[in-house]
């Protein structure tokens, strides 16, 4: 068998599965979008960086995007939830109705800022340190 064969065989398995990373997202992304699917989208999420975290020697560029998004999302989601949940303590006080406001743009703000990223090909904008 010709090495050539074989690269161009490996070549069209990494385009399969960078494809099946894609469509994930694209599905966990809407899912945070629709709020409602939110658990469906962090499953999903939580699942894949798992595997990605199981996987050895991973050294393509799709799926270091795939994973960031993933992570990404995961943390909207995680800061949304105790935010939420802090907004809904100090709603009393008038404070909560604030926050609640604030978090839910910035929800959007940070699910606007990932489409862009995937629909780009990129890696979702990451806070300099």
């Amino acid at each position: 068998m010709n090495t050539t064969t074989l690269s161009q065989r490996n070549l069209a398995k990494i385009r399969l599965i960078e494809q099946r990373e894609e469509r994930l997202l694209w599905l966990a992304y809407a899912c945070f979008a629709t709020v409602v699917l939110v658990p469906v989208g962090v499953t999903i999420n939580l699942i894949e960086i798992g595997r990605f975290r199981r996987a050895k020697g991973i050294k393509r560029e799709g799926m270091l995007i795939a994973d960031s998004h993933h992570r990404w999302l995961s943390r909207t989601a995680l800061v949304a939830f105790l935010a939420a949940f802090v907004s809904l303590g100090t709603f009393y006080y008038g404070v909560g109705a604030v926050l609640a406001v604030a978090t839910v743009a910035w929800w959007f703000y940070r699910l606007t800022r990932g489409v862009m990223a995937l629909s780009r090909h990129a890696v979702p904008a990451q806070p300099t340190q």
